[in-house]
């Protein structure tokens, strides 16, 4: 499956369309299932968010343990991506049978176990496409895991409103648990002794990578990468809770299509930034990017109808797309020579703490001042992106052409 353009376009464009279900799942719906079926407070729920999300920021580490040792003669990447799998299928199937009401330490546990499992997964992913994709064909396949992700959490969206208003949670959680048994299978056939390696052009992790974040323009994109991350994702985990507690929203449908249009809109944004970034530069790419964060996260706040939400989620989506799309860009062009994935690697560990703290910061403000109050807070804080970004100008060794 693994030795032909195709079957590795497979391969990996079904387990990261299995990614962004399960994004979705975790991201637009646990709170929701948690404060519907629990009645649980909104700082509660960031922590458990948080504790999911938490383990994405090992995901470095978790390379390198890859890197190093093979496991069960199956070599370096298949146990990896098994071990993650089966223990997401154990920990996601366990949501609905444990109360955080009544074991709150104990379903922390499950929702951590379940993190480092796609942090596990994801990781080793991530290395078995480098060690089998030949490096002229990486943009190809690196697109259709972008694009399958985007559309796990489209579908996803839908598909996990469905189960839910049809069946139930444990419906929910039990078809997520079972998802990923045909990914399971399809794992096992990888025959690893047959595995064609090109990590020859991969560099090793350095250590002296975490040294880039001491340089000010590198501090400041740091700073830009936690700002808007934890503001972005804070926003898409409570969202869906928000408009259902506000409009007093019965069918978990609005749910989905909420989930999925917001998806849509991050997929078009982000391939809208190409020719917007080549056009102004990446520094107005950021500013239109703030100015649009800030426009539609306060529009949420101050919206009376929740029919109109389908208009911001899906602005909000578009400019959340063309941020990620903008910074990762701008990411891979201050990495220097020699330890560019390493680079590269921290700046992503430093956005997945953002994304931890966020939620934790987001859900307890909501408990002390409500949602449209939070929203407005969250608008003020993002805003602050813009003076970030004229540092970050001003700071660079040399900015591109446009962005002077």
């Amino acid at each position: 499956m693994h030795d032909t353009r195709r079957g590795r376009a497979v391969l990996f464009g079904s387990i990261y369309f299995m990614q962004g279900i399960t994004f979705a799942s975790i991201v637009a719906f646990m709170g929701i299932f948690l404060s519907e079926e629990y009645d649980l407070e909104k700082g509660k729920i960031g922590v458990i968010t948080m504790v999911t999300l938490l383990p994405l920021a090992t995901k470095v580490l978790l390379g390198i343990l890859s890197d190093r040792y093979a496991l069960f003669g199956m070599g370096h990447r298949k146990p990896y991506i098994l071990i993650g799998l089966i223990l997401r299928m154990v920990a996601i199937g366990l949501f609905p049978f444990v109360s955080p009401v009544d074991h709150y330490y104990i379903f922390l546990f499950i929702a951590l176990c379940a993190g480092f499992a796609i942090a596990l997964y994801d990781t080793t992913t991530d290395g078995l496409t480098v060690d089998v994709t030949p490096s002229e064909e990486r943009p190809y396949i690196q697109g259709i895991m972008v694009r399958s992700r985007g559309l796990g959490w489209v579908v996803g969206g839908l598909a996990l409103a469905l189960l839910v208003e049809k069946l139930s949670w444990t419906a929910l959680f039990t078809g997520l648990s079972l998802l990923s048994v045909p990914f399971i299978l399809l794992v096992l056939r990888i025959d690893h002794r047959s595995l064609v390696m090109h990590e020859d052009e991969e560099e090793p992790f350095h250590w002296s990578s975490f040294k880039v974040l001491l340089a000010r323009d590198m501090a400041m994109l740091a700073a830009i990468g936690m700002l808007v991350s934890a503001v972005a994702y804070g926003i898409t985990t409570f969202f869906n809770l928000y408009l259902r507690e506000e409009f007093s929203l019965e069918s978990h449908l609005w749910e989905g299509m909420f989930t999925s249009l917001m998806g849509v809109g991050y997929a078009v944004g982000g391939a809208a930034v190409a020719l917007i970034s080549r056009r102004l530069g990446w520094r107005w790419s950021l500013i239109i990017v703030t100015i649009g964060f800030v426009a539609f996260i306060t529009n949420m706040a101050l919206i009376t109808s929740h029919l109109v939400a389908f208009l911001l989620l899906f602005g909000f989506g578009l400019c959340f797309g063309m941020y990620e799309a903008t910074y990762f860009a701008l990411i891979m062009d201050r990495c220097r020579e020699g330890i560019g994935a390493s680079v590269f690697a921290t700046f992503m560990m430093v956005g997945q703490l953002g994304i931890a703290l966020g939620a934790v910061i987001i859900g307890s403000s909501i408990d002390d001042v409500g949602f449209r109050a939070t929203f407005l807070l969250m608008a003020l804080a993002v805003s602050f992106t813009g003076l970030l970004v004229e540092l970050l100008r001003r700071w660079s060794p040399a900015a591109p052409v446009g962005d002077a």
